[in-house]
């Protein structure tokens, strides 16, 4: 329990209160060392998790408008049978788009691995998972018979109890468990699964931008793979021999890892586009991330703007650049989707060099310096094709719940275009998935 006091605390910089005694007041603005204008009163309640009583409590059949009906997911068909699931896996890369295709995807695929004699061993990295997830039950139940091995990082913030009882629970099921090291968090979503086929060890590797949570995977976007290719798996198998033994993954043939290497490749990469610009290239730079406020980053995204490349950015939250600055950064444009679901999938595309990288990353010194980060190429055509040609489209389309940063600071709302309706992309995804991707190249 003593790693609860190794949480990483930040310096006060604002204190809200509601029904507060001045006295008191005066004593804790004093305690935190903030100033007068850092104590603002709450304009409601600060108990917002409290307004879910509320949400709950509204019957179902009168609620009209004030709830979204129940989210209609799909599992893939290879998945719907799970004793042929890796003979799938090895014809082609699978690609997960959470929560349009169903967490059940992922889950099947680890029953199916823990009940299969073929399978040797199942190892995965965990950062946050909800304690009655199936995939403990799982494997807790397969550790009987196969090498499991579950990578816990203890600090994964307001859940490190939570993951010191599952820690405790899957050690007495005979799991190997190892923690996060040092300072650096484990923040990288991976499974490998070893399956021996006719007598040769065959990797199958689950990628993923967020965390194996059943819960979260209902209401966060996320993109996964499911893959056979083999340097991926050998830079999977690598990646776990490092961290069992406490030691900081090196040397990848395909991933890109953080702290080590991943700055340095992103600045690579943007470099690139902006000296195939300045060679008469199409060059073209997008990026989907939670966050951008990384100064490094910044600066050579508006380098490559000066030098003519296209910059479209994604961002959920916080973002440090200022887009639309003539001279400065009038290539680049950010938008931001606040939707159902909270967009968590991180997408780096680099259109001259033909790389796309999806990650568990995003563009913020913690990412690159203080965290334990993979990102993971796309290699199958078909799955890059429909990312570069639907997904990232069909984001940047958003007219409906996106907003556009301008260069003063301030979010406009995005006008749509009077020959089309507004576009929502979290909508456009459901109906994909609900209709098997059909005319993408998913379907093919």
């Amino acid at each position: 329990m003593t790693r609860l006091n190794t949480r990483e605390r930040g310096r006060p910089i604002r204190l809200q209160y509601s029904g507060l005694q001045p006295e008191f007041l005066d004593r804790c603005r004093s305690s935190l060392k903030l100033l007068s204008q850092q104590v603002v009163p709450a304009a409601g309640t600060m108990y917002l998790h409290g307004l879910w009583t509320l949400v709950n409590n509204v019957p179902a059949d009168t609620s009209g408008d004030l709830t979204y009906p129940p989210l209609q997911t799909r599992v893939p068909e290879p998945f719907r049978q799970p004793q042929d699931v890796f003979a799938k896996i090895r014809e082609r890369d699978f690609l997960l788009h959470h929560p349009y295709d169903s967490f059940d995807t992922y889950v099947r695929w680890i029953q199916a691995a823990c009940q299969d004699p073929l399978v040797e061993s199942i190892e995965q990295t965990v950062y946050r998972m909800d304690a009655l997830s199936p995939i403990i039950d799982a494997l807790k139940e397969a550790a009987k018979e196969k090498k499991v091995g579950v990578v816990i990082e203890l600090r994964a913030r307001f859940d490190e109890l939570n993951n010191l009882r599952l820690a405790e629970q899957l050690e007495k099921a005979g799991v190997k468990v190892a923690f996060g090291f040092g300072a650096l968090k484990v923040h990288a979503k991976v499974a490998l699964v070893t399956r021996n086929e006719d007598g040769q060890k065959k990797l199958y590797t689950h990628l993923s931008t967020g965390n194996y949570n059943a819960a979260t995977a209902r209401a966060y976007t996320d993109l996964a793979i499911l893959t056979a290719h083999p340097e991926i798996g050998a830079d999977a198998r690598h990646f776990f021999d490092s961290l069992y033994k406490g030691e900081i993954p090196q040397t990848f043939k395909q991933l890109v890892i953080a702290p080590t290497k991943l700055a340095r490749k992103l600045q690579t990469l943007i470099e690139a586009e902006a000296e195939a610009a300045r060679s008469g290239k199409k060059a073209r730079i997008v990026a989907k991330v939670n966050a951008l406020v990384d100064e490094g980053i910044i600066e050579s995204l508006y380098a490559a703007s000066q030098a003519g490349v296209q910059v479209d950015l994604i961002v959920r939250g916080a973002c440090s650049l200022i887009p639309g600055v003539k001279g400065l950064s009038e290539n680049i444009r950010v938008v931001s989707i606040v939707d159902r679901f909270l967009e968590h999938s991180r997408i780096y595309y680099f259109e001259s060099a033909k790389r796309m990288y999806l990650s568990s990353a995003d563009w913020m010194p913690r990412n690159f310096f203080s965290r334990l980060e993979i990102a993971f190429p796309i290699l199958d055509p078909r799955l890059y094709e429909h990312l570069e040609k639907v997904v990232i489209p069909a984001y940047l389309a958003d007219t409906a719940k996106a907003r556009e940063l301008t260069h003063t600071g301030t979010w406009k709302k995005r006008v749509s275009r009077q020959e089309s309706p507004n576009i929502r992309s979290q909508v456009f995804f459901r109906e994909l998935a609900l209709h098997e991707y059909k005319g993408t190249p998913l379907e093919k």
